[in-house]
């Protein structure tokens, strides 16, 4: 499964996905994947997830801030944006 982590940055995309009032649909046609694919990312009991190129596409589209969508504030440094990056990537839940 995802880590809470993971799934904690999945849901800052889908808020901003909402806010901008586009669907499922469109981002999985944005983004190359398949509807189905796309909804497995978004669902907690499915193991897939975005790819970093995945949230860089969709961060530059909404016109959000990658670090943004990682750490609690817009403008993280870079070595607290580099550690949430490697977080997100790992494949173990570190609560």
């Amino acid at each position: 499964m995802k880590t809470d982590y993971q799934m904690e940055v999945i849901l800052r995309l889908r808020a901003l996905r909402e806010q901008k009032n586009v669907s499922q649909v469109e981002v999985a046609n944005y983004l190359g994947i398949s509807p189905g694919q796309h909804g497995n990312i978004e669902s907690s009991k499915q193991n897939h997830k975005y790819t970093l190129n995945h949230i860089h596409l969709l961060c530059e589209w909404f016109g959000e801030p990658i670090g943004s969508i990682f750490c609690e504030t817009a403008s993280p440094s870079i070595d607290d944006f580099v550690k949430h990056l490697i977080v997100y990537e790992e494949n173990v839940n570190h609560d």
